[in-house]
């Protein structure tokens, strides 16, 4: 607070200003904002609203303005939320927004989203439980996946995808991408090589082999384990060692 209003009364603030000074800022700064408060609003446009007529001051003395918004909406808006800029619709732009935000394609309960979005997953959160194995071994997802479920959405529909397909990559060492995937049925592939085992974790499939590889679980421990009635997901990551949950299953 400047010292001329301290309780130590002076006749020059802080800054030098004489009190006669400081009075006529004052009556300068006040003369400033009654006449723009005199502005007449009528029929000016900001932003989304169109002003119809003047409504009411309030305590202070603000003027409101009585306004249409292009969705039809008619509500009162302040002077300074006009003039500045502060307001610019009825909020009907802003809810349009996040509407087109949260509905781009109108697929996010479909299978084919849900497999989208486990591959990122475990290509790029690092706190998934299978990050280590995807993400962490350097595994991605291209470009043009990662960043548009649409051109996912559409190089599935465009390769034979089906809802009894999994997504299965070629190369179990290399990226997510078009050249190195391809929509695979489980006895489809028993029938190429009857000996393989094929397992299905999270939309994506592999037989035993492949991802004794990915988890680093040799493939014996992985083949008992499913023989003792663990889930595949878990007798596939989960690493052996003493003490785990599954400790107390003989054989296991």
């Amino acid at each position: 607070m400047d010292k001329f209003y301290s309780s130590h009364y002076i006749n020059v603030d802080e800054q030098g200003r004489t009190r006669g000074a400081i009075l006529q800022m004052q009556s300068a700064s006040t003369r400033r904002r009654r006449e723009v408060f005199m502005q007449d609003l009528t029929g000016k446009r900001f932003g989304n609203w169109a002003v119809v007529k003047f409504s009411h001051r309030n305590k202070s003395r603000v003027p409101y303005w009585e306004c249409k918004c292009d969705c039809g909406t008619i509500s009162t808006v302040n002077h300074y939320s006009l003039t500045k800029g502060h307001s610019l619709s009825c909020g009907c732009t802003s809810r349009q927004r996040t509407v087109e935000k949260i509905i781009t394609h109108g697929k996010s309960k479909t299978r084919l989203y849900r497999i989208w979005k486990g591959l990122r997953k475990r290509c790029y959160n690092s706190n998934s439980t299978v990050y280590k194995f995807y993400g962490g071994r350097g595994i991605s997802v291209c470009d043009e996946w990662e960043k548009s479920f649409e051109s996912f959405y559409e190089w599935a529909t465009a390769n034979g995808y089906t809802d009894n397909l999994s997504i299965d990559r070629i190369d179990v060492n290399g990226n997510y991408c078009p050249e190195n995937c391809r929509w695979a049925d489980v006895e489809t592939q028993h029938t190429n090589m009857r000996s393989n085992h094929h397992i299905t974790i999270d939309g994506e499939t592999h037989i035993l082999r492949d991802w004794s590889k990915i988890s680093k679980v040799p493939e014996p421990t992985i083949v008992r384990r499913l023989k003792c009635g663990w889930s595949e997901k878990d007798a596939v990551f989960i690493k052996p060692h003493c003490g785990n949950r599954y400790s107390s299953m003989k054989g296991c």
